[in-house]
C-alpha cells in the first residue's frame, strides 16, 4: 500500500533477472531528516514459482546544516524567500517562529534581512527532505530577532527561544489570521 502515496519525481529502484522478472524493488516512503522508511520488495523461493517478501525498515540519513540569507527587497518577503532558495516548508517554520513577535502583513519592510540554518536529510548523497530550523536571525527595523531550536539531552521535545534564553513561544499572535501567501 506504500507505493499508492508515491509523489511524482520520487525515485524507484526495480532490478530485473534475464527473463524480466522482479527480482527486488525499493521505495522511499518518507519519514524526516534524520531517517527515512523504505519500502523493500525481494523475490524469495524457485525463479520458477516466485514468492514476494515485503517489509518496510528505517534508514539512516546523512544530516547536513544548510544556511540561507538574504535581504527584503521591494518585491516583498516571499520574493526574497525564493530569490534565496529558502524551500517553503523552512519558510513556513520561520513564520510560525517568530508569529508572536512579528506581523509578517505589516511589519517586513525593504531593506530588512535574514540568515537561517536547517537541517537537510541526505541518502547516497541525494536530498531527501528538509527537516527543522536549528536557528534563525531576522533584521526588522533595525532590531535584532534571533531564534535558536533547543531540546534538553535524550528527548525529542523541544522549542524556540532567544539566545538569552527566553521562549519565542507567546500566548498572542501578532498577527491574529495565519500568514501565507
Amino acid at each position: 500500500r506504500g507505493l499508492f502515496d508515491l509523489n511524482p519525481g520520487q525515485t524507484v529502484q526495480a532490478e530485473v533477472d534475464e527473463n524480466n522478472l522482479l527480482v527486488s524493488l525499493q521505495a522511499n516512503l518518507g519519514g524526516d531528516a534524520n531517517a527515512s522508511r523504505e519500502l523493500v520488495i525481494e523475490r524469495a523461493g524457485d525463479p520458477a514459482d516466485p514468492v514476494y517478501k515485503a517489509r518496510v525498515q528505517s534508514v539512516k540519513n546523512e544530516l547536513h546544516y544548510e544556511m540561507l540569507s538574504g535581504a527584503i527587497a521591494s518585491g516583498g518577503f516571499f520574493k526574497a524567500m525564493d530569490a534565496a532558495n529558502v524551500p517553503d516548508e523552512i519558510v513556513q517554520q520561520m513564520l510560525s517562529i517568530f508569529s508572536g513577535v512579528i506581523d509578517f502583513h505589516h511589519d517586513i519592510t525593504s531593506g530588512d534581512r535574514f540568515r537561517i540554518v536547517y537541517e537537510a536529510g541526505f541518502r547516497d548523497g541525494a536530498f531527501v527532505r528538509n527537516g527543522r530550523v536549528m536557528a534563525v536571525e531576522l533584521i526588522n527595523h533595525n532590531q535584532l530577532h534571533q531564534a535558536l531550536w533547543y531540546a534538553p539531552e535524550g528527548s525529542k521535545q523541544g522549542a524556540y527561544y532567544t539566545f538569552d534564553g527566553r521562549s519565542m513561544k507567546r500566548p498572542f499572535l501578532r498577527s491574529p489570521v495565519e500568514f501565507s501567501r
